[in-house]
């Protein structure tokens, strides 16, 4: 019986790799970046209609006609401020220079 071998043999060297990958697609402004926020729209919108008819159910006052007009008042106001979010903060910014410059590539031993 032979014991195996006490290191591994190393790994066959890797071809060097073109250049750098592109950097990622940077996020769209205005009208584009509330669009690309459209889920999430959707589930401030959700979660402020059923916040309303949950405080009131616990209050005692639950009236669909009460409930409908104050909860999709509170989705739009959730919707807008998701809106205003995705439309300030979203938006793309100006790349500014790396201090440390660009990456080196990666050398093989």
């Amino acid at each position: 019986m032979s014991r195996p071998p006490l290191s591994r043999p190393a790994p066959p060297p890797t071809p060097p790799t073109a250049a750098p990958a592109a950097s990622p697609p940077r996020p769209k402004a205005g009208l584009g970046a509330v669009l690309e926020a459209s889920p999430l729209l959707l589930a401030a919108a959700l979660a402020g209609f059923s916040l309303v008819a949950m405080v009131l159910l616990q209050l005692g006052q639950f009236r669909p006609l009460l409930v409908l007009p104050l909860g999709l008042a509170a989705a739009a106001v959730a919707v807008a401020a998701g809106a205003v979010a995705a439309a300030l903060f979203l938006r793309p910014r100006r790349a500014d220079p790396d201090p440390a410059g660009p990456p080196l590539p990666a050398e093989t031993a």
